[in-house]
């Protein structure tokens, strides 16, 4: 009884393993499977979703990120505008 019992837990625990490595072969593991996520709906209006308002922050740390993004963001658009243009006269003269 005991071999009967000792195959068993071997053979559940060769599955085991082999399911894994056919996961991470195939990319198929389930925190892999990225999730979706859903909106809730009212009772009353089931056509309509509704989300809770986003709460504002009284810091000014948010604002103060925003204005470097954006100033990082012009400044990538005039380099890109400039290359562009260098790359216009290029092909211009040739």
């Amino acid at each position: 009884m005991k071999n009967t019992y000792l195959y068993s837990l071997a053979t559940l625990a060769v599955i085991g393993i082999a399911a894994l490595c056919i996961g991470y072969a195939n990319d198929t593991r389930p925190t892999h499977i990225p999730k979706q996520e859903t909106l809730e709906t009212t009772p009353t209006s089931a056509a309509t979703t509704e989300t809770a308002p986003k709460k504002k922050k009284s810091c000014s740390c948010c604002a103060d990120k925003i204005r470097e993004l954006r100033l990082q963001m012009q400044k990538e658009r005039q380099a890109r505008e400039a290359r562009e243009q260098e790359q216009q006269i290029s092909d211009k003269v040739q």
